[in-house]
């Protein structure tokens, strides 16, 4: 029998792999804003050197800021899928034992050092 817990997480992971298929999409076109660099060409002739390097360090850095938040959005995604995985499967089975994740990496704060596993 189905509760209702597994209904709404059926239904969020429907809704996570619509979003993780449709930031797919943008990231297969990621590769197509490098076309935009090319602008460098015709300002530097028009403008000088100096504008057509401007308009290659923004576009770059455009592109780069574009693949950054699209690779991310989809890694949160892919993360939270797995984490709806897990819990319906908890859910099904109650003798299953949540896997343990290999990566336990985590941003450092500020003040933060990163100890050995030693300690």
């Amino acid at each position: 029998m189905e509760t209702e817990r597994e209904r709404l997480l059926q239904a969020e992971q429907r809704r996570l792999r619509d979003l993780y298929a449709d930031i797919n999409s943008d990231w297969r076109q990621v590769r197509y804003l490098f076309g935009i660099t090319l602008a460098a060409i015709p300002i530097g002739m028009r403008f000088g050197l100096a504008a057509g390097i401007i308009v290659l360090v923004l576009a770059l850095s455009f592109v780069a800021t574009a693949a950054y938040l699209i690779g991310v959005r989809r890694e949160e995604y892919r993360a939270s899928i797995r984490e709806i995985d897990d819990e319906l499967t908890m859910l099904r089975d109650p003798d299953y034992e949540e896997p343990r994740r290999k990566s336990t990496w985590r941003p450092l704060t500020l003040f933060e050092t990163q100890e050995s596993p030693d300690h």
